[in-house]
């Protein structure tokens, strides 16, 4: 499988995981525990095939991050932020799929001063 099409694979299962987490569906047999383990799986997966590729491998890492986060959120009872959590993470994930590279907005300096970045172009 492509790694495009294991990132919209994931994406499609954040996005389930957003509408239905965490009373889904009885026909689907799932739960809290079995859905974060299978998105976790597949990031996993997603991780090492984009292996040589930075600016993926970061996206994939936020997404990563965002979807621990949303399960936890969860867990915690905070629904809201379970769902901003999950939203963080299909957009890391599309911004992975379009291999968009990161942008720098500031500079910390080594004296703790904060400057805002040059263009890069």
């Amino acid at each position: 499988m492509s790694l495009a099409v294991t990132i919209r694979r994931i994406s499609d299962q954040v996005s389930y995981n957003l509408v239905c987490a965490p009373n889904y569906p009885a026909e689907d047999k799932t739960s809290l525990n079995r859905e974060e383990q299978r998105v976790n799986s597949w990031l996993a997966d997603a991780l090492r095939d984009a292996a040589r590729m930075e600016d993926v491998i970061g996206w994939l890492q936020l997404a990563e991050k965002s979807v621990q986060m949303a399960f936890q959120h969860h867990r915690n009872h905070d629904e809201n932020a379970a769902c901003k959590a999950f939203e963080n993470a299909n957009e890391y994930l599309r911004n992975a799929a379009k291999r968009k590279p990161h942008k720098i907005d500031f500079v910390a300096k080594f004296d703790g001063q904060v400057e805002r970045a040059q263009d890069q172009e």
